[in-house]
């Protein structure tokens, strides 16, 4: 095998691991829907949770945003 192989295969596992990475934390948020998400916003709203402590997971706007960019970006590979 070439040294150009051996990039080209350690960069598409890379990329992979990457892939796979980001499917399970797409997946992990899209079941936001759960209760657990839905306590920790309440956790949050009744301030539980301290201030300087990031916590844009819990804005269901963000969450939506980066879902809806996550499927464009899927739609485009596909085309």
């Amino acid at each position: 095998m070439t040294k150009k192989q051996k990039e080209l295969i350690s960069r598409i596992e890379a990329m992979e691991a990457r892939y796979q990475e980001v499917k399970r934390v797409l997946g992990e948020l899209e079941n936001k829907e759960s209760g657990q998400w839905q306590k920790d916003f309440e956790a949050d709203e009744a301030g539980l949770i301290p201030q300087d402590l990031p916590r844009e997971v819990l804005s269901e706007d963000a969450l939506y945003n980066l879902l809806a960019e996550a499927g464009e970006i899927l739609a485009s590979e596909k085309e």
